[in-house]
């Protein structure tokens, strides 16, 4: 190869590996899924046993790995265990010493130790009977696997609460190894005399999600040297994230590390906020200066005076004929492929549930899935990634079915096998031949041109489709009722 193109070619080579280097490390860095699901689900509910929950379910829990039980907490401070034969035992009563008067207080979460195999540690997320704070605790399980001790407790947090409201709730350990709270702004709502900022005052947990090391169970916790608001003066150092209002429940992604929190708004929006798994933490998510993607018109007084630098949510959607979000998991399972890449979740008030999904150009679409579900509580996940779902007023347990049937595997077509029998081999007799005959004819059949044909299939748009069909029947609601009498993201929403 003459010197000339031999430079050419190794120029062209070295720019197309820079440009795969360079196109790798976005992908590595985006905070968006990187692909959009091939398929719309087909779901349903198929209830996991026969017995109500009378209580009100809150949260679904699972415990340690290869453990077969459902965890289902009751609002009204009861932790029952569903056996994998679907007998329902009690596994912790802790009544006596919480308030579930007000709609969104009783018992509102559970989470197991990661080490709970070993150490027979949970935590439990509920509202104090006399204060009405936000109670963050870890138990104890007795001899008995089935039974938890209510004298084991152990306070990691009292946060107080200024209303009967917001109290958040959630848990979840992150794919750092830390546990990760959520906690409520416990009423921040700009109706006097209710006025105040605690989801953006960094002196105070409310309003926040926490993360915190539980590794050292000789101590309730530690503070993880990395937290964002570490020696920051007044701050506190427990916060990983804030300026949310009520967020009820938020999930990991357990492939990419994502987080997602279902935030529960206030007169006009329910919202979906995104942290990539590469975050450092620090987000400031703009309650209550901005709800949804807008600046809020009756902010506490001086709150927002600047507005903060906040992160709008990735996805929203209004308040017709919905009242508050129920955040959910995507899923990664194993069991509906269909599924996969889909993050679901559910409005109290409609009775929907919905799939957010990539559309594969930095959107997301909200695809309605089912319709006419009584009161959508919460979801939880399996050791395998299976989904459940939880009725408040109910009092049922579901599964989550994805009913799209499996792709038939093609057959391949019978080819009769042919044996060779091999004729002995003879000796040839070499014959001289003197006749001249024609000269062999020789066709040059060209092959098959090796460089394929690239079929071009362009990308969605970049573009967010946000498709939100509205529920069938639209219940007629008043401005700045929304709350009163309905359960649900914290419990019931009430203003």
């Amino acid at each position: 190869m003459p010197r000339k193109n031999l430079f050419t070619t190794l120029w062209i080579t070295i720019l197309f590996l820079s440009a795969a280097a360079a196109l790798v490390a976005a992908a590595a860095n985006s905070t968006q899924p990187s692909a959009a699901p091939a398929a719309t689900p087909n779901i349903s509910l198929e209830q996991v046993t026969d017995h109500i929950f009378v209580g009100g379910i809150t949260d679904i829990a699972v415990a340690a790995p290869g453990d077969e039980r459902l965890f289902v907490v009751e609002k009204q401070g009861q932790i029952q265990i569903v056996h994998p034969n679907g007998d329902v035992t009690q596994f912790l009563d802790i009544s006596d010493r919480i308030v579930s008067f007000g709609f969104q207080q009783g018992l509102l979460g559970l989470i197991f130790h990661a080490d709970y195999a070993q150490n027979g540690y949970f935590y439990v997320h509920y509202t104090q009977e006399i204060s009405g704070n936000s109670q963050i605790s870890r138990f104890s399980v007795t001899a008995n696997p089935n039974v938890a001790d209510p004298n084991s407790e152990l306070s990691l947090f009292s946060i107080p609460q200024n209303w009967i409201e917001n109290y958040g709730g959630d848990f979840n350990y992150g794919p750092d190894g830390y546990l990760y709270m959520a906690v409520g702004d416990g009423k921040t709502d700009s109706y006097p005399p209710y006025e105040n900022n605690n989801s953006q005052d960094l002196s105070t947990l409310a309003g926040k999600i926490l993360r915190v090391d539980v590794s050292n169970t000789a101590v309730p916790y530690t503070i993880p040297p990395d937290n964002p608001f570490v020696g920051v003066p007044g701050a506190q150092p427990a916060i990983w994230s804030y300026g949310l209002r009520n967020p009820w429940r938020f999930s990991f992604d357990r492939l990419t590390g994502d987080m997602f929190i279902a935030d529960v708004g206030q007169d006009e929006w329910e919202e979906v906020n995104f942290q990539p798994a590469a975050s450092s933490g620090g987000e400031n998510y703009g309650w209550p200066c901005f709800e949804g993607e807008d600046v809020h018109p009756f902010p506490p007084t001086g709150a927002c005076d600047p507005l903060p630098d906040a992160l709008p949510p990735i996805f929203q959607y209004d308040h017709s004929g919905n009242c508050a979000i129920t955040g959910g998991y995507i899923y990664r399972g194993s069991q509906y492929p269909v599924l996969q890449g889909h993050y679901l979740y559910a409005d109290s008030c409609a009775g929907n549930i919905w799939s957010l999904s990539s559309d594969g150009g930095g959107g997301w679409v909200s695809t309605l899935l089912l319709e006419d579900v009584s009161s959508p509580s919460t979801f939880g996940e399996d050791h395998n990634g299976e989904l459940y779902l939880g009725g408040f007023f109910s009092g049922i347990l579901f599964r989550i079915i994805e009913n799209t049937p499996p792709t038939p595997t093609p057959t391949a077509s019978h080819t009769p096998t042919i044996t060779l029998t091999p004729t002995p081999s003879q000796t040839p007799t070499a014959t001289s031949t003197n006749t001249p005959g024609p000269s062999p004819t020789i066709t040059n059949t060209p092959l098959p041109s090796a460089t394929p044909t690239a079929t071009k299939t362009p990308l969605p748009s970049a573009t967010p489709t946000a498709t939100n069909p509205p529920p069938s029947a639209t219940p007629t609601t008043t401005p700045g009722d929304e709350d009163v009498f309905i359960f649900l993201p914290a419990v019931l929403k009430q203003e």
